[in-house]
């Protein structure tokens, strides 16, 4: 079981990648995933994929979200989040065995 990251979940590259996930769930688990400000479509995705982590670039989407998401899912705010080594970024990397953004496909581990 592979554990991914997914930056930019709710855009189209992130929803195909989303697809892919939920047609091997014998081989890969979201653990994170990332938004600019599309609080509405991450609830859905955590519903499906019930991710550790969720985060959000605005502080009231991520209030939004935080509101309605299940308590295992842990709401992230800001840059920050994903900026700052040892911190979020360091959790939701290290978490994680690969993560996507863009076109790139980053590998960590295995």
């Amino acid at each position: 079981m592979k554990n991914i990251t997914i930056l930019g979940a709710t855009g189209s590259i992130g929803l195909n990648t989303l697809d892919v996930v939920s047609r091997h769930p014998d081989q890969f688990s979201v653990f994170a995933v990332s938004a600019h400000s599309d609080w509405k479509s991450l609830v859905q995705i955590c519903k499906d994929h019930q991710p550790s982590f969720a985060v959000l670039s605005e502080e009231a989407s991520a209030e939004k979200l935080r509101a309605v998401v299940s308590p295992g899912v842990q709401v992230l705010c800001g840059e920050d989040s994903l900026d700052k080594s040892g911190t979020s970024k360091y959790r939701l990397c290290n978490g994680s065995d690969r993560w996507r953004s863009g076109h790139v496909v980053y590998f960590f581990g295995g």
